[in-house]
């Protein structure tokens, strides 16, 4: 079938179409004008986006996340924050509204069935661009609408506040057993570290240890001192009576002069006169003399040398001994001052745990005091001027449309149960025949009225 069949086919079932129409129409239009008035108030509520908390100044970090916005519907959305509206406006003690829930069966508990009926006529929508939040909520009064709107709000802001108390509390409890673990181990670590001191006789003040490293600092320059001193010592004393120490004393010069002067007298004396001359024997004995003198004070002076070379080591020897005492005495003092610096830095490391917690213990009771949030009422709900429904002009113009479709419909569906031949077309579809003829009447054409040649006759 094509347009022009259509057109037909509804052109034939008009009355179908118009009466359909019509009766779609005025219905819609009645029930329209019959139906209660509905009334719907606006509350908006502006959210900090900057999420500080009020305590700390610090951010919050759950207002960065993209679902926060609509968590918050869901939060006005449900159960618990319409329970807080039933018992704010105190409709649990209506006894109209009992009465309605007892006709209903009354099951279940009537707080629960309040809420449900506050929630069927509560819309909150979020908004697209902005941190802005709508509550509407709509009933045939327009006082009642507004009221309610109202309280959802205030309902919403203490149910932050309660859950952030809570939250707060519950933290709070927790840092407050805390405090008196860390509060022991604290007192303990003191206590080791006040016995370790007592017991070592060391403190945090104390320079015996600056002391003893001076001390051994001047031990090691001894040392060096004498390890020199030994060295020199024992390389004078290895030449004996050779040694330049011995033969350069002046008294041992002295007897080598007088040594020297008197074996030249003595070969003389033994060149001119021979061993019968009677000084000849006074002579040798005088040179003897003089040569055991020499080699005993050669003896006596490297002796000297040697003793003073023993000595020398025998003072390095003792200087090494006295360092490694001190060393040993320092090395002491070192690990007990390790000791004690880390007994020290558990007191500090306890000390600090426990400052940590005692704050966040402040900072979680002034929040669970804290009756702030970061939500500010923009506009109230006020009483609504004028009814949000039922909107005639709205729901007439929808009856159009949908009573236009349903009259199309209904004259097709007619058409289809009942087909009828409307056109040449039609006849050529049905049976399949070609068609000869048209003999539909036609209008007779009107026959042209001659000119007039003289005008007008008169009358």
């Amino acid at each position: 079938m094509n347009f022009t069949q259509f057109l037909q086919v509804l052109k034939a079932r008009k009355a179908i179409v118009l009466t359909v129409f019509t009766v779609v129409v005025l219905t819609t239009l009645g029930i329209s004008m019959i139906m209660p008035k509905r009334y719907t108030a606006e509350l908006v509520m502006s959210i900090d986006s900057r999420g500080l908390d009020a305590v700390t100044g610090q951010p919050i970090n759950s207002f960065l996340t993209p679902a926060y916005l609509a968590t918050q519907v869901d939060t006005i959305n449900s159960h618990n924050v319409a329970l807080k509206v039933v018992d704010q406006l105190g409709l649990a003690n209506s006894p109209e509204a009992r009465q309605r829930w007892e006709d209903a069966g009354g099951e279940g508990n009537f707080r629960d069935y309040m809420a449900d009926s506050l929630m069927g006529k509560l819309e909150v929508k979020p908004s697209r661009d902005s941190n802005m939040i709508t509550i509407s909520y709509t009933s045939p009064d327009p006082h009642y609408a507004s009221v309610v709107a109202n309280a959802f709000g205030a309902a919403y802001q203490k149910m932050l506040v309660d859950i952030r108390s809570a939250n707060a509390q519950q933290n709070n409890d927790f840092f407050q057993q805390q405090l008196k673990g860390l509060k022991s181990d604290m007192d303990r670590a003191q206590q080791r570290l006040t016995e370790f001191q007592q017991k070592e006789g060391i403190s945090a003040t104390d320079e015996r240890m600056d002391i003893e490293t001076q001390r051994l600092n001047d031990l090691a320059a001894q040392l060096g001192q004498a390890q020199s001193a030994t060295l020199d010592a024992q390389s004078r004393a290895r030449g004996g009576v050779s040694s330049p120490d011995v033969l350069n004393n002046g008294l041992i010069q002295n007897l080598k002069g007088t040594l020297a002067s008197q074996e030249a007298q003595f070969k003389q004396m033994q060149e001119s006169n021979g061993p019968n001359y009677p000084k000849y024997k006074e002579m040798e004995a005088q040179v003897q003399a003089t040569r055991d003198q020499l080699n005993q004070l050669l003896r006596q002076y490297s002796g000297s040398v040697n003793s003073v070379a023993a000595n020398s080591a025998s003072r390095q020897a003792a200087v090494e001994n006295a360092m490694a005492e001190q060393k040993a005495r320092v090395m002491d003092l070192k690990k007990r001052r390790a000791t004690m610096d880390a007994l020290t830095a558990d007191v500090e490391n306890a000390q600090k745990a426990y400052a940590q917690a005692q704050q966040r213990s402040f900072e979680t009771m002034l929040q669970s005091r804290n009756s702030s949030t970061d939500y500010a009422i923009l506009k109230s709900a006020p009483e609504p001027n004028g009814p949000s429904g039922p909107r005639v002009f709205l729901n007439t113009l929808l009856a159009v449309v949908v009573g236009l479709l349903l009259g199309i419909s209904f004259a097709w569906l007619a058409e289809v149960m009942n087909r009828r031949v409307r056109s040449a077309m039609d006849v050529e579809l049905l049976l399949d025949v070609p068609v000869l003829a048209d003999l539909r009447k036609t209008r007779r054409l009107r026959r042209p009225r001659p000119p007039m040649l003289n005008g007008p006759k008169a009358a």
